[in-house]
């Protein structure tokens, strides 16, 4: 017995050490590092621009978006839906903590009062003027889990559609204005028109 806990804290000690030390969670392998890698820079592009340019939505990403609400839309620089997102979510955690306490208080717990029958006995808990019941409680435990996973999926989808909108953006914005300095220079084509006049006596 043991010697089998002992292998299951091995185990944890080398996930640890793997996630804490990986560059990323993708199970494609990343064939450069993005912070040695030196870009050409446009002259023209500003720092919001190239922070845009820069960055990626990977799969380390949806774990912090798990844990920080909005984090792709920050991300993003979508910052005023990031928040929104971020004050959504902190009050369905307030919702649930909240009937966690008023459970607690009646000796029972969430997943008593969501495994609990409303249809065959009107159980009700009296605090001041408030009246509530298994039903209300089942409520507001699956409307508070509902919109904690639905926040996550629109900050991982709808974030990941924003910055890659964005990226295409400037990168069409650029690429038309490298096509019109070409086309004004002379220099760039290798050709410059003059006119030869040769005598021969």
């Amino acid at each position: 017995m043991k010697m089998k806990k002992y292998s299951y804290l091995l185990l944890l000690m080398v996930l640890n050490y793997t996630i804490l030390s990986a560059q990323d969670f993708d199970i494609y392998p990343r064939i450069q590092d993005d912070k040695i890698e030196l870009p050409n820079v446009q002259q023209s592009i500003n720092l919001t621009e190239f922070q845009l340019l820069s960055r990626d939505i990977r799969m380390m990403d949806a774990a912090y978006a798990a844990i920080v609400p909005g984090y792709v839309h920050f991300k993003a620089k979508e910052n005023k839906t990031g928040y929104i997102l971020l004050g959504t979510r902190m009050i369905a955690y307030a919702g649930l903590y909240y009937t966690d306490l008023k459970l607690k208080a009646d000796g029972k717990t969430i997943l008593s009062a969501i495994k609990f029958n409303n249809s065959n006995t009107q159980n009700t808990e009296e605090e001041g003027n408030t009246t509530w019941s298994y039903k209300t409680y089942k409520t507001v435990i699956y409307t508070s889990l509902g919109v904690i996973a639905g926040t996550y999926l629109f900050d991982w989808i709808h974030g990941k559609a924003r910055l890659e909108h964005k990226q295409e953006l400037i990168r069409y914005k650029y690429s038309i204005k490298l096509k019109l300095e070409n086309s004004y220079s002379l220099t760039n084509t290798g050709f410059v028109p003059g006119i030869s006049l040769t005598y021969t006596f």
